[in-house]
């Protein structure tokens, strides 16, 4: 019996209407050559692929090159050009590929907005994002906003507030170096400087998940009030107790300290302006301090510790704020 028999054969059979005989006589051709049983592969490919529309990637390239094949390895058996159900099954297999390129290439991107922003030392800027959500953005940071209809995603790098729209179905997603944050809506804050040796999060609202980008280690779950940090060179994530009165302070532009030892206020002061502090006598940083201050000088604030503690302070020739005097007893 010739080649267009089988190929007959196969047709009914992956259409459900082989006959029993039929049947044993397909598996009797197939047992034969090798040859007859890729010729079944084959056209098992092109029928599935034609047979409906695929909603996600489909490699359809291995299986037209393996016909391809058997059709120059053996062209007078297949006879491709003689049999009306391979060429439908081409022509089947040409729109498939053609609309699934079209998909991907074409209405995909144009629903993918992308926004780069970038700020100077002592900048700060409102973003807001095409899903609603609103961003902060502190000096020296560099923020990428990626959309497409499964996700929302941020790449971030320096400090950032955001208060995320919620949407159930699309995560909103933050790398930011060595690790990343997956919230669906809430508020809170990222400090993932690159030069910086933590980074910082804090939670105002909500819950955000937050782990190693490579998934090695188990992300945690921060929730309202809660604050992490993740050690870049120990690899190390953990939930820290944090002093949350000036953790927003670069938003808000106002620094309280109330009964706040020196050694918490020099930090708060170095992260707010961006300096550093030095003290000549351990015992300083033992002293407390009240005071709030909107839209502050670190001039002022030094004056006043000065002022309140009997301390002296100067700018060094190195642009380091040096504190002098005798501080606190324990």
């Amino acid at each position: 019996m010739n080649q267009d028999f089988y190929t007959d054969l196969i047709a009914k059979r992956l259409s459900g209407n082989i006959s029993p005989g039929e049947e044993q006589q397909l598996r009797a051709w197939l047992s034969e050559d090798a040859a007859n049983r890729t010729l079944l592969k084959d056209m098992e490919a092109v029928w599935e692929i034609s047979s409906s529309a695929p909603s996600s990637p489909v490699d359809v390239s291995a299986a037209w090159a393996r016909l391809e094949q058997s059709i120059a390895v053996d062209k007078p058996r297949l006879r491709l050009h003689r049999h009306p159900l391979l060429w439908l099954a081409a022509a089947l297999l040409f729109l498939v590929v053609f609309a699934f390129l079209l998909r991907q290439f074409v209405v995909e991107p144009v629903a993918m907005p992308t926004l780069l922003v970038e700020t100077a030392p002592s900048e700060k800027r409102i973003l807001e994002l095409s899903d609603g959500s609103v961003v902060t953005l502190n000096g020296s940071s560099r923020l990428e906003f990626v959309e497409t209809d499964r996700e929302r995603r941020v790449r971030l790098s320096g400090e950032a507030f955001f208060e995320v729209t919620r949407q159930v179905t699309r995560p909103f997603i933050i790398a930011c170096g060595e690790t990343q944050v997956r919230v669906l809506g809430t508020s809170f804050l990222v400090r993932a400087y690159a030069d910086e040796p933590e980074q910082q999060l804090f939670v105002v609202e909500g819950a955000v998940s937050w782990g190693k980008a490579d998934e090695v280690l188990v992300p945690m779950v921060l929730t309202a009030g809660m604050a992490g940090k993740y050690d870049k060179e120990q690899a190390i994530l953990e939930e820290v107790k944090i002093r949350e009165a000036n953790m927003l302070s670069w938003k808000s532009d106002t620094l309280v300290f109330s009964d706040t030892r020196m050694a918490d206020v020099v930090h708060d002061l170095e992260q707010h302006f961006g300096i550093e502090i030095e003290v000549d006598h351990p015992a300083i940083l033992n002293c407390h301090f009240y005071g709030t201050f909107v839209t502050p000088r670190v001039t002022d604030i030094l004056d006043a510790i000065a002022l309140a503690m009997d301390l002296k302070y100067e700018v060094q020739q190195n642009g380091v704020y040096r504190i002098s005097g005798a501080g606190c007893p324990r």
